[in-house]
């Protein structure tokens, strides 16, 4: 049964330079009413991430927010537990095959690859493993779960 989505930041829910997309409040309030949502970031500067995560608005959505300097199975597995949720009811999403995709695939999550914006050359491969669904953004989550 699925219980919680991990969400990546950027490139996922926010533009690097816009700032949230259009949709990702529309598609954060639908799914909460279902779903523990969580949050995973890699930043350079966890404490300015925390900052601009609490500027745009969105982090009112998540009941787990882990930014760290690196994205690694530790981060997701804190997440996870922060939800009191199991790898095999979490679903990943973000649009990096070699972060979010390889670490939920390794970890036994349901995955979803963004396969458009600044990283969509990052094919899946071997190393990281095929996602389960291949999308264009959260949005189309809505269709699919």
């Amino acid at each position: 049964m699925s219980q919680a989505i991990i969400f990546d930041w950027i490139g996922t829910l926010v533009d690097r330079d816009n700032g949230p997309y259009s949709w990702s409040k529309e598609v954060l309030d639908t799914l909460l009413t279902q779903y523990k949502l969580g949050l995973v970031s890699k930043r350079s500067d966890p404490e300015k991430g925390r900052k601009e995560l609490e500027e745009s608005g969105l982090s009112e959505y998540f009941n787990s927010i882990v930014i760290a300097r690196q994205k690694t199975i530790i981060e997701f597995t804190k997440c996870m537990n922060q939800l009191s949720v199991s790898p095999a009811g979490t679903h990943v999403v973000g649009d990096r095959t070699i972060r979010e995709i390889r670490i939920g695939n390794q970890i036994g999550c349901t995955t979803y690859w963004i396969q458009r914006g600044e990283h969509s050359h990052e094919l899946p491969n071997r190393k990281t493993g095929e996602p389960n669904y291949r999308i264009n953004s959260v949005k189309d989550l809505l269709d699919i779960l």
